[in-house]
């Protein structure tokens, strides 16, 4: 395909669908050029599936012309009708090969991931009866994604030719351990859960204790996307972000806010994480029955980020003993920036 044709093809078309959890909704893309391509068809869920289908048929296609479905990241409310679209299409499914590799098997990827997740609430002073929510939240989520053949497993720097136009392929981990950006020819993005509208999307500590630490990685990932200057990033939530660098900057500042209030908020003495969530985060929203992902932990991960912030400024040190405690430095004492 020439760069005439490519730069001739239609712009990316949101498709707003709903999701079985209390995340509101999940944005899916059509780039509607050659091959005609359905970018992150949202979670197995008849009301999902009924949306994408009316959306489909309002732009005068179906599912079944679907060409290449592309995924952003493995987790289920983004990739969890792949399977069936490729089935019903007989079309490719594109993805990093780390998405790849949890799409392979996804009860086994969520065993994986309950393990780390019930393994790092114990170790952060949850209770048991916390540390169970992980398991229950996996039962009630595992009927909405199902496992996935990606036929085109790509890697960093791998160039992808989806709806008309070619895109070069980056992993921008942070959110999950697959997060993936493809930016075309004209600096606009598929950017999935790197980056919202509004708000800051969590940082899932799922990669194990040996792993870098989220929030490290998700800032060096908003940093190499802002070095992109894209001119547009279509995002997995919320509105498209025209512009996105402002957003970027504005995200980055907004994690240094976060995680000073969490610093104003820690006492004297050492304290687990698990005891900062309950002095931090209000008890009602503790809950999230219907979270496709325990919600305790979704927290927990949201508070090792603004710790993980504050020990990099120097301003909290860990304790590990039977469990991880934290407590101001000394040179929080003297220190009032730093920032």
């Amino acid at each position: 395909m020439s760069s005439r044709a490519r730069s001739s093809s239609p712009d990316a078309v949101r498709l707003r669908l709903p999701v079985p959890f209390p995340i509101g909704h999940v944005n899916a893309y059509v780039l509607p050029g050659e091959p005609f391509t359905l970018v992150d068809p949202g979670p197995r869920w008849d009301t999902t599936r009924a949306h994408l289908e009316a959306a489909l048929r309002a732009l005068g296609r179906r599912v079944e012309d679907v060409e290449l479905v592309l995924l952003t990241h493995h987790h289920d409310d983004h990739a969890g009708l792949a399977a069936e679209v490729r089935e019903r299409a007989g079309c490719e499914v594109a993805a990093h090969a780390r998405t790849a590799d949890a799409l392979r098997d996804h009860r086994r990827t969520r065993a994986a991931e309950d393990r780390i997740a019930a393994s790092l609430l114990r170790c952060h002073g949850a209770p048991a009866g916390i540390v169970a929510t992980v398991a229950e939240a996996t039962q009630r989520a595992l009927r909405y994604a199902t496992s996935v053949v990606v036929d085109r497993p790509l890697e960093d720097g791998d160039r992808l030719t989806a709806g008309g136009r070619e895109h070069a392929v980056q992993l921008v981990p942070g959110h999950s351990c697959t997060d993936t950006l493809y930016v075309d020819d004209r600096q606009a993005a598929i950017a999935g859960d790197l980056l919202f509208a509004t708000g800051l999307p969590v940082l899932l500590a799922h990669d194990g204790p040996r792993a870098r630490a989220p929030l490290a990685r998700h800032r060096d990932a908003l940093r190499r996307a802002q070095a992109l200057h894209l001119s547009v990033a279509y995002v997995g939530h919320g509105d498209v972000v025209h512009g996105p660098d402002l957003r970027i900057r504005h995200a980055l500042r907004a994690q240094d806010e976060r995680a000073r209030d969490v610093f104003a908020a820690i006492p004297g003495g050492s304290h687990t994480a698990w005891e900062l969530v309950r002095r931090v985060w209000p008890a009602r929203r503790l809950s999230g029955a219907e979270h496709p992902i325990s919600w305790p932990f979704v927290v927990l991960c949201d508070m090792l980020a603004c710790l993980e912030r504050l020990r990099e400024q120097r301003l909290v040190v860990a304790d590990v003993e039977d469990v991880v405690r934290f407590r101001r430095s000394r040179q929080a004492r003297h220190q009032t920036s730093g920032w």
